[in-house]
């Protein structure tokens, strides 16, 4: 993913178009929430920041790479994992 969008923001920036991604560590969701709330504490302990990221965070996150606040981004990923996992 991380090639896709290097290469894609590379052809198409002549075009002034941006290619950024948003790579995500677990979310506290619908689909994780009964993982979580089994065992919240053994998740949060693998995180640096010491917690599991919300779904406004990551809206807001998302919002960023899509307003012009970010029109100068483009090829880059967006780590959005509470420092769990580094690029």
């Amino acid at each position: 993913m991380i090639s896709f969008t290097t290469s894609l923001a590379k052809e198409v920036a002549c075009h002034q178009i941006r290619v950024n991604a948003f790579a995500p560590a677990i979310m506290y969701t619908d689909m994780t929430s009964e993982l979580l709330d089994r065992d919240l504490s053994h998740y949060e302990k693998q995180i640096p920041i010491g917690r599991i990221a919300t779904l406004e965070e990551a809206a807001d996150a998302i919002l960023f790479l899509a307003s012009d606040a970010s029109a100068y981004m483009t090829g880059s990923v967006l780590d959005f994992s509470g420092g769990q996992v580094g690029r």
